[in-house]
């Protein structure tokens, strides 16, 4: 599993390759097909050290496949967040968050945190922001016959530590796409 989120300044490289789709990078859309331009979506505002947000399920798996990789599926996401056999809650251990995260809180943020500047969330394999960044997309479907995909991860813009636990899942449609939404990939 990739250490980090894909980030900002590597997705971009990939659209400037031609091998990624810069298509509705800078708006939100809970469905794919009324969009919103969002200040939070990270791409072509200066943030190229943060997380990669706002694309949708195929554009992340796009991204994957490009660098010989693909979304890790929801089991392999959430053994990584464990830390492994470890089995921990969270990510850094079992106790609750306080300032392991992209979020404290206490203090509302605004929009994402540099990738990897929380080091105290990492998990022992040294994994950075599998929690409290951006929730990422997996590669699982969240019912056997649905296209929705499952999320895993808690978000900048949370405050509740439960969405911070490695067990932590939702489900959204292929197409959703949000400023709290990333992904990585593993191979």
């Amino acid at each position: 599993m990739d250490v980090n989120e894909v980030t900002v300044n590597a997705y971009q490289a990939c659209v400037q390759a031609g091998l990624c789709s810069a298509e509705h990078v800078r708006e939100s859309s809970p469905d794919g097909v009324e969009f919103t331009a969002t200040s939070t979506c990270n791409y072509g505002t200066g943030r190229g050290n943060h997380p990669m947000n706002c694309v949708e399920w195929g554009q992340a798996g796009a991204y994957c496949e490009a660098q010989g990789k693909r979304l890790p599926t929801e089991d392999e996401w959430e053994w990584a967040a464990r830390g492994g056999p470890r089995g921990a809650s969270y990510p850094w251990g079992n106790i609750e968050p306080e300032f392991q995260l992209c979020w404290s809180g206490i203090t509302r943020l605004t929009g994402t945190c540099i990738v990897g500047s929380h080091s105290s969330g990492d998990t022992p394999n040294g994994i950075h922001d599998l929690a409290g960044n951006v929730s990422e997309w997996t590669s699982t479907r969240a019912t056997a016959s649905g296209a929705a995909r499952v999320i895993r991860g808690g978000a900048w813009i949370g405050n509740d530590p439960g969405r911070a636990k490695a067990s932590y899942a939702v489900a959204h449609v292929p197409a959703n796409r949000s400023s709290v939404l990333g992904f990585r990939c593993v191979r």
